[in-house]
């Protein structure tokens, strides 16, 4: 109940205050602020991912189930692509051909580990 708690409250932070739709002249209707929705929805999945990569932790902390670490490891590099990500949207310097194909990497791990947690469960 309080991690769902959290969840609201992080994404009331990150939410603008102000109406979001706005009708202009020629009656089409423009969404604005954009990117502030896209960057409060990045941020609760970013916070969603953690949590479930500590989540993830403590299941294996009192099960010693293989899987959780395979699971914690895909939880935790997505939270990694996710940053990744946000960055090279924020700085200029990151967008490069070496960024893309590490997301990509990125994304092939995740789901190996993913694959990795289902074959070798135990």
């Amino acid at each position: 109940m309080l991690t769902a708690a959290f969840v609201f409250f992080s994404i009331s932070l990150f939410l603008p205050q102000i109406p979001l739709l706005a009708v202009e002249e020629f009656d089409e209707i423009e969404i604005e602020h954009f990117d502030d929705i896209e960057f409060g929805i990045d941020a609760v999945i970013g916070v969603f991912a953690l949590l479930l990569f500590s989540l993830s932790i403590l299941a294996y902390k009192r099960t010693r189930l293989k899987m959780m670490v395979y699971a914690a490891g895909a939880f935790v590099l997505f939270a990694i692509q996710l940053l990744l990500q946000s960055l090279e949207e924020t700085y200029d310097f990151l967008e490069s051909p070496l960024t893309d194909i590490m997301t990509s990497a990125i994304t092939l791990a995740i789901l190996v580990l993913f694959f990795l947690a289902i074959v070798r469960g135990r």
